[in-house]
């Protein structure tokens, strides 16, 4: 076993843990209890606002979600660096250190993270088309 797949095998147990079983028990409660023409509660993906081609859409939804029915305007967009969330801007890193999570997730996780990501729709993997 290389380090690189020890080091996110570790990495990816303490997200699953703290992250997306979080967010998937919430999912699903949300999934049973809420209207699904009346949602409380908005699901968003990071990349969707991070993304150039996606984050007017995805700040359109937010608003009006916040304000159902109209009559606010989508907000000015803050040319923020939010780049620091990201690993690496390097394609060839982010495509290497993909490779390692999803093998990772496949071998080790049974595919957990996949099927998370999958439930919102999110990751450029899951896009639809």
């Amino acid at each position: 076993m290389s380090i690189m797949f020890a080091g996110m095998r570790v990495y990816a147990e303490y997200v699953i843990r703290r992250y997306y079983a979080v967010v998937v028990r919430l999912f699903k409660a949300v999934q049973v209890y809420e209207d699904p023409e009346h949602r409380k509660t908005l699901f968003m993906c990071f990349e969707d606002l991070y993304n150039p081609e996606t984050k007017m859409e995805a700040v359109e939804n937010i608003t009006h979600h916040l304000y159902p029915g109209g009559g606010r305007k989508t907000p000015p967009l803050a040319e923020k660096d939010v780049s620091a969330h990201i690993t690496s801007h390097d394609p060839k890193v982010r495509e290497r250190l993909m490779k390692v999570v999803e093998k990772v997730d496949m071998e080790v996780f049974d595919g957990e993270i996949a099927k998370a990501s999958a439930l919102f729709g999110c990751g450029t993997r899951n896009r639809k088309k």
